[in-house]
């Protein structure tokens, strides 16, 4: 309830940006300098190989540099952010490269259309609630089509929660025990491995994927659905 609140004060396109100016430019520096998973998302494209030009949503995409991976291999992308400021600097990245991409500024929940593939990149503890962000990525996906998002899980969760101070640590604790076992989301804590496995297990018929891979990989929690 109070993300669901808080979300209707904190407008992006009214000019409210959860990521400090310093910060989107330091990371998309560094996100852009990394490698991508040039062989995970590539085993995806072959996947998607009977179909021309497919459609891919990049889910919280930040400064874009997944997007432009899928706009360089002739992909219909979508760029999806809450972020103004990084809608900016993936804008340049793709001006730069005399890309077309479509732009959409908004919170998860509020991406639309159906798409081939939706990627969500470490951006899961931002929904407003799991099962129905689960439901949500279903409803994103044409017939065939995949989700693949890597979710940190609660081993993140302790390596970044010992660095904090009492207070905040066990603040941080109380909102991840709340998520985990009464499904009560305050704040943006990280889902348990085990919470998301729940999580797809209890979909009802209508958003039950075709197929399911839930995996852990050390501090994520790697889910690959088919529609």
């Amino acid at each position: 309830m109070i993300n669901r609140l808080l979300k209707l004060i904190r407008r992006p396109e009214r000019g409210w940006d959860p990521i400090p100016e310093t910060y989107a430019r330091e990371y998309a520096e560094i996100a852009y300098r990394a490698p991508v998973a040039v062989e995970k998302f590539d085993s995806l494209l072959r996947c998607l190989e009977g179909k021309a030009r497919p459609a891919v949503l990049d889910l919280g995409a930040g400064p874009g540099h997944n997007s432009l991976y899928f706009a360089l291999r002739g992909c219909r992308v979508t760029w999806h952010d809450v972020s103004s400021r990084y809608l900016a600097i993936a804008r340049r990245a793709f001006a730069e490269k005399g890309l077309e991409c479509r732009f959409a500024l908004g919170y998860l929940e509020e991406a639309a259309g159906t798409y081939d593939l939706v990627l969500v990149s470490q951006c899961w503890n931002y929904c407003l609630n799991d099962s129905g962000f689960a439901r949500k990525l279903f409803s994103l996906l044409k017939p065939g089509g995949i989700v693949y998002a890597t979710i940190n899980n609660e081993i993140f969760f302790r390596e970044k929660n010992v660095r904090l101070n009492t207070l905040k640590r066990y603040a941080r604790i109380f909102q991840f025990l709340l998520n985990s076992w009464l499904n009560v989301k305050i704040g943006h804590p990280f889902p348990s491995h085990a919470k998301i496995k729940r999580v797809f297990s209890r979909l009802d018929k209508r958003h039950r994927p075709q197929e399911c891979s839930i995996e852990r990989s050390g501090h994520y929690t790697v889910l690959t659905m088919k529609r």
